[in-house]
């Protein structure tokens, strides 16, 4: 287990006001609170630009597969009868 060192005489140094009042920015604090913990304010779906997008992407992976798979039909040898 470990030992801690408890240092009871000596004093506490608190910050001057100076430096207090320096990193008293409750705005900030708020808003990169709010841009942490809360949901973007326009749903994925009323976002034009990022909606075309994933559209875009989707329809390209489609057109990938489609394609990909048309020539893999093709590139299938004929099968042949093995006959007498």
């Amino acid at each position: 287990m470990r030992e801690y060192k408890l240092n009871k005489d000596k004093k506490d140094t608190l910050p001057s006001d100076e430096v207090i009042k320096k990193h008293k920015s409750f705005s900030d604090l708020r808003a990169s609170y709010d841009d942490v913990v809360k949901r973007p304010r326009e749903p994925l779906y009323k976002n034009r630009k990022l909606f075309l997008f994933l559209l875009l992407v989707g329809l390209t992976i489609w057109m990938i597969y489609e394609y990909s798979e048309e020539n893999k039909e093709n590139t299938e040898p004929p099968k042949t009868e093995e006959g007498n």
